[in-house]
């Protein structure tokens, strides 16, 4: 789980400067992303790294900054590794918003192949007991 979670590191601190060419570089060719967010204009599912990439950019858009933070990381079976993360984004004008998500990170050849997004913990944990997909 340590090389997973130096991996994750590495994401969230290439996402946070908005260096997301250096963030996919931790993604999977094949990376498959389904977000806990579902508003502004976001998709259900991206798939491949061009996909995620404008998955990135149109979260982060309109916010002066964006900050994903990992508050909880805890190592699931099957080459996953759940994270609760604290969410914050400061507007240009002021507007500031901050929020928890829960994803779950799949890896393939030590890369994520696969997050899937949910609202809160509990959620995430009743999907990862279930049958996996993907």
């Amino acid at each position: 789980m340590a090389q997973h979670i130096d991996t994750l590191r590495a994401l969230f601190d290439a996402f946070n400067r908005r260096d997301f060419n250096d963030a996919l570089r931790y993604a999977h060719p094949e990376i498959e992303l389904h977000p806990g967010i579902t508003e502004l204009d976001v998709a259900r599912q991206y798939r491949g790294h061009e996909e995620v990439r404008r998955f990135f950019e149109t979260i982060t858009d309109a916010w002066e900054s964006y900050v994903v933070e990992p508050e909880e990381t805890i190592d699931a079976p099957g080459d996953r590794v759940l994270v609760i993360e604290r969410w914050r984004a400061r507007g240009r004008e002021g507007i500031a918003l901050a929020f928890e998500l829960t994803d779950v990170y799949t890896f393939r050849d030590g890369l994520i192949v696969r997050i899937d997004g949910y609202r809160d913990a509990a959620e995430a944990l009743e999907a990862m007991a279930g049958p996996r997909t993907g």
